[in-house]
């Protein structure tokens, strides 16, 4: 190799390393850049599918309005006999389109154990929302006749019910007023006891279905 030849090829190797050397630098930034630009991308659609799984999971549940409602009483109120209790109460529209000349809409005073103490009256007025009621003016039923009195003092709950008037079984229809001591509501139904032994029967009661009912939420006492 004469001396021009070898000057020439000095020159040229330290270009050569240093193109190839910015060219893997390129490269290097290139990969970074992706990585870095996939990593924010991955970042930025995770945020968002998290974001879309929670925005579809959050459903506000809907409030529904029972379609009887007892608003008094129902909060540990205290009475004497001799007191004007205001009841008070709403009916749904929905309900209200379900009531007819076939069906019975009644108050009644309710005991702790579920049996029934007294009707305390019918309301045929679907515009009211509350009954003024004298507990001493409470009717009794006790299948043979009606009669008129107080309650014994104690812890009692108002009911609303309203039941159809036909026969529920084909058989027997139910009665104007339900009977004292007796007939219990279970909470859905009333349930009417064999009566035929020596004591009250529920194991096979015979059951009045109930159109809507609703009780106080807790127990007022009567003195």
């Amino acid at each position: 190799m004469t001396h021009s030849r070898l000057k020439r090829f000095l020159l040229i190797v330290p270009l050569l390393l240093l193109i190839s050397c910015q060219k893997q630098q390129s490269v290097f930034v290139t990969q970074d850049a992706v990585s870095s630009s996939s990593i924010s991308s991955f970042s930025a659609s995770t945020e968002a599918m998290q974001s879309g799984t929670q925005a579809s999971i959050t459903i506000q549940p809907t409030m529904h309005s029972p379609d009887i409602s007892i608003l008094y009483p129902n909060d540990e109120e205290n009475f004497s006999m001799t007191s004007d209790i205001t009841i008070r109460f709403t009916l749904s529209e929905t309900l209200k389109k379900k009531i007819t000349k076939d069906t019975l809409e009644e108050l009644y005073l309710l005991k702790p154990d579920g049996l029934i103490e007294g009707y305390i009256t019918g309301v045929t007025d679907l515009s009211a929302t509350y009954f003024v009621w004298h507990p001493e003016k409470l009717q009794h039923w006790g299948g043979l006749d009606t009669s008129v009195q107080a309650p014994p003092g104690g812890h009692y709950k108002v009911l609303f019910l309203i039941r159809d008037k036909r026969p529920s079984n084909g058989l027997e229809g139910p009665v104007d007023i339900l009977t004292d001591g007796y007939d219990k509501f279970d909470g859905e139904k009333i349930l009417s006891p064999d009566t035929s032994g020596t004591q009250s029967d529920y194991s096979k009661p015979f059951i009045t279905q109930l159109i809507a009912s609703d009780t106080g939420d807790s127990f007022f006492t009567l003195k």
